[in-house]
């Protein structure tokens, strides 16, 4: 399983509003056949499973990326 939230707030110049937007993610996976997964050295996660396994997985995005005071209306 892996989860990450986020929240950022960027600063403006000329006055224009600081932008603020948050979010989060879930994925949850797991092998149906297969006897497990291996490190992906690069960049510390794991890897795809190999051929033949069959891996099932969820996955949850809520991203809130508008802010109106800063009149920004996006993801």
């Amino acid at each position: 399983m892996i989860g990450q939230y986020f929240w950022n707030q960027i600063s403006r110049d000329n006055d224009q509003h600081s932008f603020t937007g948050s979010g989060a993610y879930v994925t949850l996976r797991g092998l149906i056949k297969g006897s497990s997964y291996a490190p992906n050295l690069g960049d510390g996660g794991i890897t795809t499973p190999d051929p033949g396994n069959m891996e099932l997985c969820l996955q949850y995005n809520y991203t809130a990326l508008s802010d109106a005071k800063a009149g920004i209306r996006g993801g």
